[in-house]
């Protein structure tokens, strides 16, 4: 069963998720997705197709929209997203009643779990999480194929056209500035919950995953998914993903 959940957040705003329920399950993966994206990510959607047959609920949560009373990515930091992470836990153990809850999340959902009350979760899995904030807005090419940043003085956000326009508020860019590697590994370390890192090989966030890995609590768990390149689109990789992250949960369960 697939419905609609709207959680009430400050200022008369709402995040928007989708819950999908197969019987009675009591566990629940709270699935957040990238930047830019939304609760149809394609590694997001199909974990929502994935869980559910297994024992898991999945809700999909959107921390901006289109929809009326929804935030909007400008109105964004990933303090921003996390602390929508955290009121998603709150909403989903008092008003849904879930018994375990779970956290995954893929690139920039990463972070913001990193950046929620993550402790209030059951156990966590950060799929190829975007370990180096400080690299990911450039103001300045570093090589062909990589956008800069500039400033948009209309809008008052930095924007990069990759063949479509990204945006971002210069709060969330100053922000990502001050947290680079070493900066994420002081908030991996206020985690006390089971985590896992499932890397994808050709990706670019091994080296630095491995570092907050380093820096994780026991109990945790680092896997590589080998040929995989950052969004699991690869024939076969997203499956070993699910699995990856299945035997993680059902180890804490």
């Amino acid at each position: 069963m697939e419905r609609e959940i709207r959680i009430p957040l400050p200022e008369g705003k709402i995040l928007y998720s989708v819950l999908n329920q197969k019987s009675d399950s009591k566990n629940l993966i709270i699935l957040v997705h990238g930047l830019p994206g939304s609760d149809l990510d394609h590694p997001i959607f199909a974990a929502s197709r994935y869980f559910p047959k297994r024992g898991f609920a999945t809700l999909r949560i959107n921390l901006y929209h289109w929809k009326p009373h929804a935030r909007k990515l400008l109105e964004c930091t990933t303090k921003t997203h996390g602390e929508d992470v955290t009121r998603a836990i709150d909403y989903s153990r008092k008003k849904l009643k879930f018994k375990k809850i779970f956290l995954a999340g893929h690139s920039w959902g990463g972070p913001s779990i990193l950046f929620s009350d993550a402790n209030q979760s059951d156990g966590i899995s950060l799929w190829d999480p975007s370990s180096d904030l400080a690299r990911c807005f450039p103001v300045k090419s570093r090589k062909p194929g990589i956008e800069a940043y500039a400033y948009n003085k209309p809008l008052n956000a930095y924007v990069a056209d990759y063949g479509s326009i990204t945006a971002i508020s210069p709060a969330m860019l100053r922000e990502a500035r001050k947290h680079s590697t070493f900066k994420l590994k002081s908030l991996v370390r206020k985690i006390h919950r089971p985590i896992q890192f499932v890397i994808a090989q050709k990706g670019i966030w091994k080296k630095a995953a491995k570092k907050l890995f380093g820096a994780a609590n026991e109990s945790k768990s680092f896997t590589v998914i080998p040929g995989a390149f950052h969004s699991f689109q690869e024939e076969g990789k997203e499956i070993e993903l699910f699995k990856a992250t299945l035997d993680w949960f059902r180890k804490i369960k």
